[in-house]
């Protein structure tokens, strides 16, 4: 007696889990290479605040010229698009500096970019200036 396989019926479903392995996969890349730039954009935005603020409580005790300085220390740097707010109490001056970030592959998501901010404070004390924590 010839015994006969049972065929199962799975034909066809590879191309499903292809597709479902290949969405997570981009959906993971994504997350990566656009958290990767937000993660690298905040940095330098971090950073950029910190000079401002020891550049503006370097430049004085007014709000003016304070912001003048931030304004021409961030055009002179190229990070002219910035938005900053500087404020000025006595010897402390806060500095608050936003940038637009294009992401990369969130565009297919429908969100092409994102605003990221960037704070810090420094004090000016018998003519030396160091950022508050």
């Amino acid at each position: 007696m010839i015994r006969r396989r049972k065929v199962s019926n799975n034909r066809g479903l590879i191309v499903p889990l292809i597709l479902a392995a290949v969405s997570i996969f981009l959906a993971v890349l994504t997350i990566v290479i656009d958290g990767g730039i937000m993660l690298l954009a905040h940095s330098e935005l971090q950073g950029l605040a910190e000079i401002s603020a020891l550049t503006a409580a370097s430049a004085g005790t007014s709000t003016e010229a304070a912001s003048k300085s931030v304004d021409r220390f961030l055009e002179k740097n190229g990070f002219s698009t910035c938005t900053t707010k500087v404020m000025v109490d006595g010897n402390k001056v806060s500095v608050h500096v936003e940038r637009r970030v294009d992401l990369l592959l969130s565009r297919r998501l429908g969100r092409s970019a994102v605003y990221l901010r960037g704070a810090a404070s420094a004090v000016r004390q018998e003519g030396l200036v160091r950022l508050l924590p």
